[in-house]
């Protein structure tokens, strides 16, 4: 709210836009601190568009349990440094992908652990399986190298057997990219979009 208060103040109009907001009830709640939208908000509420995406055309599910491996999937950073529960976290990619058609986006919690599952699976050979079922793009740390990666990616989906991009919650891969149709046909969430607390 405090920075809102900082332009919106001295603003004529402000329009908040985005596809990623919702929930505007806990967005508006962060910005009621600011005096300018308190004054000057629409007295009937927000104005936000309905979903474009029908129930019947959306499937989420959670997988308690990763493949070859009995325990729960918990993503730790302990369990991170684990080879045998990265591999079975990769086990249960293949076995997705291969069952979809298209584009898949693959996130992970961070760097380090987009690292060390490349590391993990490249040694075991499950990254080579991975390439017969699909064309693998992982995020460039470096914008400069965004272009070329997301090139690869749509020329995976558009020429070939589809594609795989591995990437970080919070990258340059999750926003401002417009995955349309075939270049998305499924997102692959692992363990949840907050930093670990021993991750640079």
């Amino acid at each position: 709210g405090v920075l809102f208060e900082v332009f919106a103040s001295q603003a004529h109009c402000v329009l908040l836009a985005s596809g990623t907001l919702a929930p505007l009830g806990a967005l508006q709640a962060e910005l009621m601190a600011s005096e300018a939208l308190a004054s000057r908000a629409l007295q009937e509420g927000p104005l936000e568009a309905r979903h474009i995406v029908h129930p019947w055309q959306l499937f989420a599910a959670v997988l308690p349990c990763a493949d070859r491996c009995n325990a729960p999937i918990v993503s730790t950073y302990g369990n991170w440094q684990s080879e045998e529960f990265v591999q079975a976290v990769g086990v249960s990619v293949l076995r997705l992908v291969s069952c979809i058609p298209g584009g898949v986006l693959c996130f992970l919690p961070s760097y380090q652990s987009l690292d060390l599952a490349l590391l993990f699976w490249r040694r075991s050979g499950l990254w080579e399986d991975l390439a017969k079922v699909k064309v693998l793009v992982t995020e460039p740390r470096q914008a400069s190298e965004m272009p070329e990666a997301a090139r690869q990616f749509m020329a995976g989906v558009g020429n070939g057997p589809g594609a795989l991009c591995f990437a970080v919650y919070r990258g340059k891969m999750s926003e401002g990219l417009d995955f349309t149709d075939d270049l998305c046909r499924a997102v692959i969430c692992i363990g949840v979009p907050y930093p670990q607390m021993n991750d640079p």
